[in-house]
């Protein structure tokens, strides 16, 4: 664990530009006590807008990474916190990014390869929560055809419907997920 080095007595945001500032001369100290004290920050931000405890410490890692791959672009006359929030929602949203390309190749009628029980660890909370709102027979149908991965006629057979059924529903399921998605 790494231990806070440098002490300066002034506000966060000042204190932690001029350890960036320190650390962008080297001061190797300095910026591992601003990496030590930043992670909280990160975290708090994210954690209000993602409920997975694992995806949160991914992107701290990411932002982390980025901060560190971007340092020689920080101005230490501007605000540190905005230039790191800056960063850290870019990420939030480069991952957002992803999982809507996700989903919509899901409505596309790309097949997800997913298995069984472990296969929904695989879906985001956010998915996971969306489709916990949707009635025990669309529950029924996603979790067939997405995660156990079963053709549409076997789905229809399962679900005692016709195969043009079950398409259809899929179809409006996934549109309901992505819309749950684009909006939050």
């Amino acid at each position: 664990m790494i231990k806070p080095v440098v002490k300066l007595q002034t506000s966060s945001d000042d204190r932690w530009s001029e350890l960036m500032r320190l650390g962008q001369q080297g001061d190797k100290a300095a910026y591992e006590t601003l990496l030590f004290e930043v992670k909280d920050l990160i975290r708090g931000y994210l954690r209000k807008r993602v409920s997975s405890d694992t995806l949160i410490e991914d992107l701290t890692q990411e932002v982390l990474l980025a901060v560190h791959s971007g340092r020689h672009t920080y101005d230490p006359s501007r605000s540190f916190r905005g230039w790191l929030m800056a960063i850290t929602r870019n990420r939030l949203i480069d991952y957002w990014r992803g999982e809507q390309r996700r989903i919509g190749s899901i409505e596309q009628g790309t097949e997800l390869d997913l298995k069984g029980e472990c296969a929904l660890t695989a879906l985001s909370c956010d998915v996971k929560e969306i489709v916990a709102t949707l009635s025990p027979k669309q529950q029924e149908l996603f979790f067939l055809a997405r995660v156990e991965g079963l053709t549409m006629h076997e789905v229809a057979e399962k679900s005692d419907s016709t195969e043009g059924a079950v398409k259809v529903a899929l179809h409006r399921i996934m549109k309901v997920i992505k819309q749950h998605l684009l909006e939050s």
